[in-house]
């Protein structure tokens, strides 16, 4: 299978043992001047980063290029054929991006592709990105804008995300939540217990209306926010609990005595 990667581009043809050779070369010549145990560091994960690109690169090659004969049968006895040219996709890993040439199969050449066999083997996503990118930004993405993520794994992989990009992912995994969670075994049977514990939390949320011309009577300044900006959105809790109780002597244990000290 051919594969064209950024090393290739840029017309780097390093081999796996050529970059192992000049780690362990890095690595005394490091020792011997005394670099500093951080740079040391720096160099060796970005050298890394390259190792893991060229074994990646030799795993897709051992794969092939998804060639089945000229025709494949599909469930339900359905025939595709393949088509006259490989097409190219790309793969975006933790470790750079790779370009794949393989084989593609479809009832025509104008039709919809229905099979390909490297993708199903190696089970590729749709998109470009890594599932394991795709897990990677998504665990930064629920705690920080989608800008941020990019400017933290930029620096680290050497990856450039556009914010579009990232949505689109977010978008794409929202669409599975339903059926991850008709996957999951029931909850076992609640057992009523004595202390009945309700909670709710409300949190604002801002509404956004299609832009329209106001009435005139809009217009007069009136004291207090807008109505209509916010919306409350509550979320509610209900479970059963056994009491804890506890005695004087064992509250006295555990809490912190204080002792206050008066100055005459």
């Amino acid at each position: 299978m051919k594969i064209v990667n950024q090393a290739s581009i840029q017309g780097k043809t390093e081999s796996v043992e050529d970059v192992i050779s000049h780690l362990q070369g890095f690595i005394r010549v490091a020792a011997e001047t005394g670099s500093a145990a951080h740079e040391v560091e720096r160099e060796l994960f970005k050298r890394l980063l390259q190792l893991g690109w060229l074994l990646l690169q030799q795993f897709f090659a051992l794969l092939g290029d998804g060639d089945e004969g000229e025709q494949v049968e599909l469930d339900g006895g359905r025939l595709v054929k393949r088509l006259a040219q490989p097409q190219r996709r790309g793969y975006r890993s933790i470790f750079g991006l790779l370009e794949l040439e393989r084989w593609v199969y479809a009832r025509g050449e104008k039709q919809r592709i229905e099979y390909v066999p490297l993708d199903a083997r190696a089970s590729l996503p749709e998109g470009k990105d890594s599932y394991l990118l795709q897990d990677w930004d998504q665990r930064l993405a629920v705690e920080m804008p989608y800008g941020q993520v990019n400017a933290v794994l930029e620096p680290m992989l050497g990856l450039k995300q556009s914010v579009a990009s990232l949505e689109q992912t977010s978008r794409t995994l929202a669409a599975q939540v339903e059926g991850f969670w008709a996957e999951q075994p029931a909850p076992e049977t609640a057992v009523e217990a004595p202390v009945v514990v309700m909670s709710a939390d409300g949190k604002g949320v801002p509404m956004r209306k299609a832009p329209e011309a106001p009435p005139i009577s809009a217009h007069v300044h009136q004291r207090g926010p807008k109505p209509g900006r916010k919306q409350m959105a509550l979320v509610g809790a209900a479970y059963h609990i056994e009491p804890y109780i506890r005695t004087p002597e064992q509250v006295l244990e555990l809490e912190p005595s204080v002792v206050y000290v008066s100055y005459q």
